[in-house]
């Protein structure tokens, strides 16, 4: 053993883990989070006050619901959005509304939250893997293309801590085998690729709003968002019991507005039958400009069997999460009549 081991044995050992013995990174402990505060405060109370107003309990696809989720497709440049109980109900919705073959196979990024391979098996699917990139946590596309097969169907996508996957480059890939993509943004909120949001490149994509995530909406919540008003259509019957919202006569306390009854069971008929005006549950944006600065939202909504109430919370400020500023959603709910006409 020569003189430079010798030394190297007698010295401390720095390298362990403070868990064993070593000396810690930090020595104080992490700043608390607190991402509710006085504004958010305020700001649930005028939700209660508004329904106990009305004398009604809060619903499915309320007030809130409709101007946060209007709100949500004006920071992702157009397109629908539905709100839902969690980012895993989200991601159920969005593979089903696909109506995929029974039994094909769903590509799926290595690094993702379980909830992501629970939709693609309840859904009657199979998940097969993707390699990452080297020193990535993300898909790319030379690892995308590997591990297509004739009987892939699908591709859920992560968008991993906060960094934007190779997405352009896979979903041109996708579309040269016919395989849909599914994005799963719940880790990064409204980061860019190329200059456009993520959630905006495949055929739908899921967003978990949970109290742990950049942006969110209460103890757990979830969003699914489509550019594809007919796949967005067909995420709302997978999400609340095939009813077809989108319709002016839909009744949800009048059966014979979802006739026939097979229909609304069965939602891939029902997508079928003539639909009237081409209003859903969040249509394009009025063109309203939402800012981008100060964004804050009051959410409280219910959504069916793939939904519950959850509390109207508030999403957090402004913050830099990797890649991208994941912003909040701020819109006053003084004069909401004025600009939602659902409202009663």
């Amino acid at each position: 053993m020569n003189e430079t081991v010798k030394a190297a044995a007698r010295a401390p050992n720095t390298a362990s883990l403070a868990v064993h013995g070593g000396e810690p990174v930090r020595k104080t402990p992490m700043p608390p989070r607190i991402a509710l505060g006085e504004d958010e405060r305020r700001m649930v109370l005028e939700v209660l006050d508004h329904y106990a107003e009305r004398k009604v309990d809060p619903g499915y696809q309320g007030t809130f619901e409709k101007i946060y989720t209007d709100a949500f497709v004006e920071m992702m440049g157009g397109g629908y959005a539905d709100a839902v109980a969690t980012g895993t109900s989200a991601l159920y919705i969005s593979v089903a509304a696909l109506d995929l073959p029974k039994g094909s196979e769903v590509l799926v990024s290595p690094i993702t939250d379980p909830g992501t391979l629970a939709a693609i098996v309840l859904n009657g699917l199979k998940p097969r893997l993707v390699d990452s990139r080297p020193d990535s946590y993300n898909v790319g596309p030379e690892q995308f293309a590997e591990r297509i097969t004739p009987n892939v169907s699908a591709a859920i996508i992560v968008h991993a801590a906060g960094y934007a996957a190779e997405i352009d480059k896979i979903a041109e890939i996708a579309r040269k085998h016919g395989i849909k993509v599914i994005e799963d943004c719940s880790q990064a909120h409204f980061a860019r690729h190329k200059a456009k949001p993520v959630g905006s490149f495949g055929d739908i994509a899921a967003f978990s709003t949970m109290y742990r995530k950049a942006h969110m909406t209460g103890p757990s919540g979830g969003l699914v968002y489509s550019r594809n008003l007919d796949i967005f259509r067909s995420a709302l019957v997978h999400s609340d019991r095939g009813k077809p919202r989108w319709r002016d006569e839909f009744d949800d306390r009048n059966p014979s507005t979802c006739r026939p009854a097979r229909r609304f069971i069965f939602p891939s008929s029902l997508m079928s039958m003539p639909s009237g005006a081409a209003r859903s549950n969040s249509p394009k944006p009025s063109g309203r400009k939402v800012s981008t600065s100060t964004l804050t939202t009051s959410t409280l909504f219910a959504n069916g069997p793939t939904s519950g109430p959850i509390l109207p919370t508030i999403s957090i400020r402004p913050m830099r999460v990797a890649s991208a500023t994941a912003r909040s959603i701020s819109i006053s709910t003084k004069n909401m009549a004025s600009r939602n006409p659902r409202i009663a």
